[in-house]
């Protein structure tokens, strides 16, 4: 019975000392930025994807269009002045905000095109319409997107409050790897394939509907892994996304048969459906990353 102390002592620094794995790092500045009707949130470390072989190789002229447009604007260099990405949305509105390397009094002289005017507000320049807009923060801290939501960041920051990522978002961004470059989350239906409703793909989308939330994370440090899990509203609805995704797999399998390469990353896929949870989780390394895009470009 003396040993009982002994024993009950070592339980508690075992957990004391033993540290559970730590979510994904999103910069404070632009998490208390974050609406609080958000339903989608994405985040991207455009810093560390920079020093990814991957991305060095095959990605670093990759184009998105939220983040284009704002480039395109500002005359930033994304390989030197942008360290991070967060894009919030409701479904329809949305914001994209920027923590990087700006000269706001450099910048804002040099955004001029047709239609645009440059609106003072509550100490700030909004560069756009009356629908959509950016303007800079700070020397650090940009955003672009809908002229409302900005100016209700604008209001709130100057009222000396934030907002800060919604608790049922901030639940699943938990959940994401901590070394994740890249990242998304969502809240019920707001997620849609871009594709053709009457394509196979198609049938996805009417899958999606019935989705509650989603997770996907990536790394792009040894050739890309990357983790999608959704949550359905029943068990029923998994099974049946799962089976379509093994479907869908198997036809790209068997299209990609006269390439080698490609159909190896097929089999690097793994569906896996937990009661009302689907998983799709990847795996190729870099060796293969590098063949695959090769046969592409």
């Amino acid at each position: 019975m003396r040993s009982l102390p002994l024993v009950l002592t070592s339980v508690f620094l075992t957990f004391s000392c033993s540290h559970p794995p730590q979510a994904v790092l999103i910069d404070p500045a632009l998490a208390t930025l974050t609406p609080p009707d958000t339903t989608v949130l994405a985040g991207a470390r455009i810093d560390k994807l920079r020093e990814t072989t991957t991305y060095q190789r095959h990605f670093a002229g990759a184009h998105f269009t939220a983040l284009d447009r704002f480039i395109e604007e500002t005359g930033l260099d994304p390989q030197r002045d942008l360290w991070e990405i967060l894009y919030a949305a409701n479904g329809s509105k949305s914001v994209l905000m920027v923590r990087g390397r700006f000269s706001p009094t450099d910048l804002e002289p040099r955004i001029q095109r047709e239609g645009v005017t440059h609106t003072a507000y509550r100490g700030y320049t909004l560069i756009g319409n009356e629908n959509s807009s950016i303007f800079f923060m700070n020397q650090t801290t940009a955003l672009s997107g809908s002229t409302p939501v900005l100016m209700r960041i604008i209001d709130r920051q100057n009222g000396g409050l934030s907002y800060g990522i919604p608790a049922a978002l901030m639940t699943l961004v938990r959940t994401l790897p901590q070394d994740s470059q890249f990242w998304a989350v969502f809240l019920g239906n707001t997620a849609r394939l871009p594709v053709a409703d009457s394509s196979n793909l198609g049938n996805l989308n009417s899958l999606l509907q019935t989705v509650a939330s989603g997770t996907l994370s990536a790394n792009l440090r040894q050739g890309l892994n990357a983790r999608a899990v959704v949550t359905y509203g029943t068990d029923a609805e998994a099974k049946q996304t799962s089976d379509s995704l093994r479907g869908l797999l198997a036809i790209g399998r068997t299209a990609s048969s006269k390439k080698p390469d490609v159909a190896r990353v097929f089999d690097t896929i793994r569906v896996s459906v937990n009661q009302r949870e689907v998983e799709l989780a990847v795996n190729v390394p870099q060796d293969l990353v590098d063949r695959v895009v090769g046969t592409f470009k």
